[in-house]
């Protein structure tokens, strides 16, 4: 038996109007003026209270907010900040346990060790771009062409601190991120390392990022091999968020600092901005200024062991 629904009055503030449901559920549409008398007066189920507030221009509301009920029952997780948005959101089933989505502590661990001495096959990086491609990608000759040249620079050395070298161009549409991508993964099956690739927009890794999802297709096995990393400043600082809840903000700042500080043990690595953080906490600028560092010293204190942006930097394949 569904459950009965609340008996609280409900408001709705969009760039077409106002509305709000009563407790017994009526519905209908208010001016500005009768919006903000009713939410003064009676605290309303609402979406977005930061958001609600400025539409209304009534900054000091205060209410019942559903985003900061999602955010506390699922941190970490997407939710598109609108009724439509939270409906197929909760249309996902929950994890099992709430082990299943924290991140876990990280601690400083043994270096990783040397990868071994290995020649890699150009014939074997061609047939694992044809895997990735997929069976019905068409055959590209200047894509395979690119994959077996940078094959080159995974050759060993052959004089002490003198890597392989390649610069390499191609044009638009040949499939370069795969072409280099099949003989690195090849590599690194064959020898044990790992490969940093350096990019130089953040969309771009956020683009490459979902082109390794083909080299590891399942979601826990990537987590673990892929890492994404920026510079200190994209980070959350446990610093800086102890100090904002130690009395840095109060009223509605201080619920939204408690929702980063729940958010921060779960979030994937600590990335405040764009990462897992739910899209309109950064809305409320004092959050993003009080728990970032935009000096780029976080982890450089007492919190350094578990700090996000070092946890970030774990090893990777």
């Amino acid at each position: 038996m569904a459950p009965d629904p609340l008996s609280l009055p409900a408001i709705h503030a969009s760039h077409v109007g106002i509305w709000i449901a009563d407790a017994s559920g009526r519905v209908q549409r208010v001016g500005r003026g009768e919006a903000i008398a009713a939410v003064a007066a009676t605290p309303h189920v609402l979406l977005g209270a930061t958001l609600t507030g400025d539409r209304l221009g009534y900054p000091e509301l205060s209410g019942l907010d559903l985003l900061e009920l999602f955010a506390f029952l699922f941190p970490a997780r997407f939710a598109v900040p609108t009724p439509a948005g939270i409906a197929a959101a909760m249309g996902i089933a929950p994890p099992d346990s709430e082990a299943d989505e924290r991140l876990p502590e990280w601690e400083e661990a043994a270096p990783r060790p040397q990868p071994r001495q290995v020649t890699v096959n150009p014939d074997d990086v061609t047939a694992r771009l044809d895997r990735l491609t997929g069976d019905g990608a068409e055959r590209r000759a200047g894509q395979r062409d690119y994959a077996r040249a940078a094959t080159a620079i995974f050759e060993p050395r052959e004089r002490r601190d003198r890597p392989q070298m390649l610069v390499a161009e191609a044009g638009t549409g040949i499939g370069k991120t795969l072409g280099y991508l099949a003989p690195a993964k090849q590599w690194i099956d064959q020898s044990g390392g790992s490969v940093c690739v350096s990019t130089y927009t953040k969309a771009l890794q956020r683009q490459l990022a979902r082109e390794t999802e083909r080299l590891y297709p399942d979601a826990r096995t990537h987590r673990e091999k892929v890492v994404v990393r920026k510079g200190r400043e994209n980070y959350l600082c446990l610093l800086n968020l102890e100090d904002a809840l130690q009395g840095g903000f109060s009223g509605r700042a201080a619920v939204l600092a408690q929702l980063v500080a729940r958010w921060a043990a779960y979030t994937r690595d600590g990335d405040m901005v764009g990462g897992d953080l739910p899209g309109w906490l950064p809305a409320f600028p004092q959050m993003l200024h009080r728990t970032l560092d935009p000096r780029g010293s976080a982890g450089r204190h007492r919190h350094c062991e578990p700090c996000a942006d070092d946890g970030a930097g774990r090893p990777a394949a």
